[in-house]
C-alpha cells in the first residue's frame, strides 16, 4: 500500500509488515527567469508542480526564488513529470490550489525529472495582473 496516495488505515488485527522505503535519487533543475524583453528577474518565484497525479502531495512539489541574477536551483526532486512557473508576485503557496493553477496551467514549461539528473532550462516570467 502506497500511503503517500491514500491514508494508513489501523486496524486491530495483526497488520502487514510497514517496509519504508527513502529514494535518494533526486533530481535538480536550474535555470534562469527572464522578462519578455529577455533581462534576468531576481525575486521570481519559481515553482515546479507535480503531474495531476501527485498533485494532492504536498511534498512532491518544489519551489524557490530567483536570485539577483534571474538564477534558480530547484533540489532533491522526486523523479517524474513536472511543469515549471515563475512569478512575479504570487500569493504564497497558491500554486497548490487547483482552480487558481487552471488559469496558468497553459503558462507552464513541461519537464520531465530522471533519477540524478541535472536539468537546465530557462523560463519566462508570468506577470501579475
Amino acid at each position: 500500500m502506497d500511503i503517500q496516495a491514500k491514508p494508513l488505515r489501523i486496524e486491530y488485527a495483526t497488520p502487514d509488515p510497514i517496509r519504508v522505503v527513502l529514494g535518494v535519487d533526486g533530481g535538480k533543475v536550474d535555470g534562469v527567469v527572464y522578462d519578455n524583453v529577455n533581462r534576468p528577474i531576481a525575486g521570481a518565484d519559481v515553482v515546479l508542480v507535480p503531474d495531476a497525479a501527485r498533485r494532492a502531495s504536498p511534498d512532491q512539489y518544489r519551489a524557490t526564488k530567483s536570485d539577483a541574477g534571474g538564477h534558480f536551483l530547484l533540489r532533491g526532486i522526486p523523479p517524474g513529470d513536472y511543469k515549471l512557473f515563475a512569478w512575479q508576485g504570487i500569493e504564497p503557496n497558491a500554486y497548490l490550489n487547483d482552480i487558481y493553477m487552471s488559469g496558468y496551467e497553459p503558462l507552464g514549461t513541461a519537464m520531465r525529472v530522471e533519477p540524478n539528473a541535472v536539468g537546465t532550462t530557462s523560463i519566462r516570467i508570468i506577470p501579475m495582473d
